[in-house]
């Protein structure tokens, strides 16, 4: 039994793979601008003034973007991942990100939509999401993110209570 095959163990390995891999490809081009956007208003930054550039406090009431990014691999297919967060005071669920690829001209090259990591969100809560765009594109410039739509929830999180644990 202790040389049987053990799942866990390659799962692990090949997650550390990916991030290496992911680790060691390059950022998008300092040409490429990424767009975060809350619901009602846009916020714009650049490769190039990531460190001095801060995107817009959030604004309560709504589901806001607190981060978008990106990066192309060596066959020009787009990596997104950003970050949401829910502002508004009650608990909200099956929330869906619109990601867009554009060009310098701002037509669309590519268009489609996500949902971030945790299905539903309570007030404060932020969550990941992630999305690949399956087409090669080469004349990528800006990077854009809305909030599409979203549903609210009455779900109540699971309380923990630990008792009779010693050290």
């Amino acid at each position: 039994m202790r040389n049987a095959f053990r799942p866990g163990r390659l799962l692990s390995l090949a997650a550390l793979a990916i991030l290496l891999y992911a680790g060691n490809l390059e950022r998008a081009p300092a040409s490429v601008q990424l767009i975060a956007t809350d619901t009602p208003q846009a916020a714009l930054s650049t490769p190039e003034q990531a460190d001095a550039y801060q995107l817009p406090a959030p604004r309560e009431g709504q589901i806001n973007i607190r981060e978008v990014n990106g990066f192309s691999d060596e066959f020009n297919t787009w990596y997104i991942y950003g970050l949401i967060s829910n502002d508004t005071a009650t608990m909200v669920n099956d929330i869906v990100v619109n990601i867009q690829l554009l060009d310098a001209n701002g037509e669309v090259l590519y268009s489609d939509t996500t949902n971030p990591a945790l299905r539903t969100l309570i007030p404060g809560e932020a969550s990941p999401f992630t999305l690949y765009s399956y087409e090669a594109l080469t004349e990528v410039h800006t990077i854009a993110a809305f909030i599409e739509g979203h549903g609210s929830s009455e779900v109540a999180r699971a309380n923990l209570d630990f008792s009779g644990i010693t050290v």
